[in-house]
């Protein structure tokens, strides 16, 4: 008890506004929670990265697991302001098909905001650390983008079958669309570290490049069609 007093007069001057306070602290336990996880993360290593006590670290977030909690909340609200929502909203066809796989793999999973710190790095990191636990954060994220994505992807590639761009599979088509997103996913992961785990002997961009053009015939797509379409220089300006 007395400590817990002592700590809390120790707090360092002057005080911040609660909302400045949540908004460093969860900041800093990104890069924390990014590189060790939830559970070799400590609370003392929580308070040293904010630069305050425990206690002031408890009455702010009352767990580790809270404040894990909240460190996610806003990894996702952050890939929320992305531009997911927008490319849901175009018209299902061949060029939307080739513009969502390219966002997939030169925008996202080769995206430069894995090499750095923030949320840009957190989110896979920690879809990696809940798919070794229990699931439950890549869970919702499944559930709260890709399965949408993943959705028009399909939309995308019947119409393209219909205009004549691609050929019919074996492969069922909504199992053509989650293994190009799988294939993203691995690329991203495998992204993390700087220099990559495996060194593909060409550039980030080339990668992700040749990773494009290797899931556009995945799923099916004509030569013709790609060509078409598929122009990364025009793509990228046009992502911004």
């Amino acid at each position: 008890m007395f400590t817990y007093i002592a700590a809390v007069m120790r707090e360092s001057r002057p005080r911040l506004p609660t909302p400045k306070r949540k908004e460093i602290i969860l900041r800093s336990a990104h890069a924390v929670f990014t590189e060790k996880g939830l559970n070799g993360t400590t609370t003392k290593e929580l308070a040293r990265a904010a630069g305050i006590s425990e206690a002031l670290l408890f009455r702010h977030f009352p767990t580790k697991e809270a404040l894990y909690s909240a460190v996610q909340k806003s990894c996702c609200e952050q890939e929320d302001k992305g531009p997911w929502g927008r490319i849901l909203d175009l018209e299902p066809s061949t060029s939307s098909l080739v513009f969502l796989v390219y966002h997939f793999f030169c925008r996202m999973a080769l995206s430069e905001r894995h090499r750095e710190p923030g949320a840009g790095k957190s989110m896979p990191r920690m879809i990696l650390q809940s798919l070794a636990g229990d699931g439950g954060f890549a869970r919702h994220c499944h559930e709260r983008g890709a399965a949408k994505l993943v959705a028009k992807m399909e939309e995308c590639l019947k119409a393209a079958a219909a205009a004549g761009d691609a050929v019919e599979m074996p492969v069922k088509r909504h199992l053509q669309c989650w293994f190009s997103q799988h294939l993203a996913g691995m690329l991203a992961f495998n992204s993390l570290h700087d220099p990559p785990i495996v060194n593909y002997g060409v550039s980030r961009q080339r990668l992700g490049e040749q990773a494009v053009w290797y899931a556009l015939r995945g799923l099916g797509l004509k030569d013709e069609a790609i060509k078409r379409y598929y122009n990364p220089k025009a793509l990228s300006l046009l992502a911004g």
